[in-house]
């Protein structure tokens, strides 16, 4: 699949009234039900008799579950689904025995809501499973009743936390390490020493010993050594002398993406996992928008092949072999791009920025946001490495490099949710057929609709500047271009930077810094057709409460008849980003939220 896949589909939910026009159809509904389990106690039964109900020894009723709220929400910082309940027991008998179940943490518990005899379409409900309890309270109130609430999340979220601050899985390994009498063994523990140690497996020698460009392959990852390039004044001189008057060239290990989810973090870290997240674990479906002329703003950490695109290097002359480097030089390495989608699991990555994002990953784990972290411990210390925070150091590389073309993030699969997807966010596709409701004529299904812009500052400011500079249509100004978006000769500089500037100044910050400046005019030249597939976010939202219905999806595409008119024939639409059903005194009720898109 692509990402697109993920954040922008066709809705299939059935909903009476909009995809079913019989308006009788849509008024006609029964009361729903709601169970909820755990430890084999279930909550939301009904007996069939008044004896049944209040004959024991308290004359009291049964444990009443008062309300259910199932959520799922995510946008730009992964998905997560959650679980609220609040229920009532009359009796310490009754609490005890749900106590006993429910207020414990790690515990289990599944889901299952609908209407009672369904009529007119629209399914019989749904269910949620694979939900662990996080938090649960209990007050007793003046009548002697306990009042409880539980609060349960999907695991998988969670994988976020774990800490890469630990030795790999297989402690057995041992790497070559060159020393004045010989090499010696050194044991594997972390990702500096394992890119070593598989690349001495796979060939036989020490990365230092191989030719330039030699490809490694191990778990469905990939490594590319080559040598370091020759620049400036100095690389001139060595390419005039011969051979063996010069030095031989240190060497740089890139790892591909792939090689960094499966064979690192998969398969020695989620490995060592125990308890409700054990055997979970990372897939990358991560596919962008391909720009032709597209090249890494910054090699030396990040960089990628394919249509020349790893070309950093100026043809040698009078004093000999070229300067600079020509990454597209290797023993056979997939490509990114070349044609849209660009497979971005084929980005590789310098073994020193790896490093670099798990040094910039040590964080206190109390800086986490606790809304979605429970039980943080006071004592824990800034020596953790949270697996979230090395991949948001990771793939602000790949952002920075690609211009903001591609944003990276991690997202629980909405389809396995034992999973957790690695996916681009900016990636996009056009002609979904959005779902739209009709609040002014009214639909039969929707109970309240609101639409709001609420921009920053900044945003506000590129809306004014593009307004200004052409009276352009809300389709042009929204998309951020018009048709005659100009890049300002950006293909023309990058070309002079890679096969000159970084070439003679040896791979520069400044050289860098001139090259993200032309890459950054290359965006901003996507022509509104382009930035369609590239997901342009602007903070205009649309939220739509309607009567209960199960099956929808994030990344659902929504529409509104009160949308204006310049919107709507600007192909302005809505991608679902949270959706939750609330459950409570036979009544159920679903409500979406949408960020901006276009079709």
């Amino acid at each position: 699949m692509a990402s697109a896949d993920y954040t922008k589909r066709t809705p299939q939910v059935g909903l009476r009234g909009i995809t079913d026009p019989d308006y009788n159809k849509s008024k006609t509904r029964n009361n729903c039900f709601c169970t909820i389990s755990a430890g084999g106690v279930t909550l939301g039964t009904s007996t069939k008799t008044f004896d049944e109900e209040y004959k024991n020894s308290a004359g009291k009723p049964t444990p009443l579950l008062d309300s259910v709220k199932i959520s799922t929400s995510g946008e730009d910082r992964g998905l997560i689904r959650q679980v609220e309940a609040q229920f009532t027991c009359y009796t310490k008998g009754q609490f005890d025995s749900v106590e006993a179940t429910f207020f414990v943490p790690d515990a289990a518990i599944s889901v299952n809501y609908g209407y009672v005899n369904p009529v007119g379409g629209g399914g019989s409900g749904g269910s949620i499973t694979d939900c662990n309890i996080a938090k649960f309270s209990v007050s007793v109130d003046q009548q002697n009743r306990y009042k409880c609430s539980v609060t349960a999340f999907g695991p998988t979220k969670f994988m976020e936390e774990v800490n890469l601050a630990q030795a790999i899985f297989d402690g057995s390994l041992e790497i070559d390490q060159p020393g004045f009498f010989g090499s010696s063994k050194t044991p594997v523990t972390g990702v500096a020493s394992l890119i070593e140690y598989d690349a001495q497996k796979g060939l036989g020698m020490m990365s230092s010993e191989v030719d330039n460009g030699t490809v490694v392959n191990v778990d469905g990852g990939t490594i590319c050594i080559w040598d370091e390039p020759r620049t400036g004044i100095l690389g001139k001189i060595l390419n005039f002398l011969p051979d063996f008057l010069t030095p031989d060239p240190r060497k740089m290990l890139y790892v591909d993406l792939n090689w960094i989810v499966n064979r690192f973090v998969n398969n020695q870290i989620l490995t060592k996992v125990s308890g409700t997240l054990a055997g979970r674990k990372i897939k990358i479906d991560a596919t962008g928008f391909w720009k032709g002329g597209l090249v890494s703003a910054d090699p030396m950490q990040v960089v990628w092949v394919g249509s020349g695109c790893g070309h950093y290097h100026k043809p040698g002359g009078f004093f000999g072999d070229e300067l600079g480097k020509d990454f597209e030089d290797n023993d056979g390495i997939a490509a990114v791009g070349g044609s849209s989608p660009a497979d971005l699991s084929n980005c590789f990555f310098n073994k020193d920025a790896v490093v670099e994002a798990l040094t910039g990953a040590k964080t206190d784990a109390r800086s986490v946001d606790k809304s979605q972290k429970t039980g943080a411990d006071p004592g824990k210390g800034g020596g953790e490495i949270s697996l979230r925070s090395f991949f948001d150091h990771l793939f602000g590389l790949l952002r920075e490099a690609s211009g903001g073309l591609w944003s990276l993030g991690l997202m629980e699969n909405p389809k396995n949710s034992q999973e957790m997807l690695v996916i681009n966010y900016k990636d996009n596709k056009g002609g979904i057929g959005a779902l739209t409701f009709d609040p002014i004529n009214g639909d039969g299904s929707t109970r309240s609709t609101n639409m709001q812009c609420s921009p920053d500052m900044g945003d506000v400011y590129h809306a004014m500047v593009n307004h200004s500079k052409n009276q352009a249509e809300l389709t042009e100004r929204l998309k951020g271009g018009n048709a005659a978006s100009n890049d300002n000769g950006a293909m023309g500089k990058i070309s002079k930077i890679t096969r000159n500037a970084m070439p003679n100044d040896g791979f520069s910050e400044d050289a860098r810094t001139d090259l993200k400046a032309a890459i950054t005019d290359l965006i901003n030249g996507l022509t509104p057709g382009e930035r369609t597939l590239t997901s342009y976010p602007f903070p205009y939202t649309l939220e739509v409460t309607m009567d209960g219905v199960e099956g929808w999806q994030f990344g659902d595409v929504i529409s509104s008849t009160l949308l204006p008119s310049s919107a709507q024939s600007a192909g302005v639409c809505f991608r679902v980003v949270e959706f939750s059903h609330d459950l409570s005194k036979n009544d159920w009720s679903t409500t979406v939220r949408g960020v901006m898109d276009f079709n």
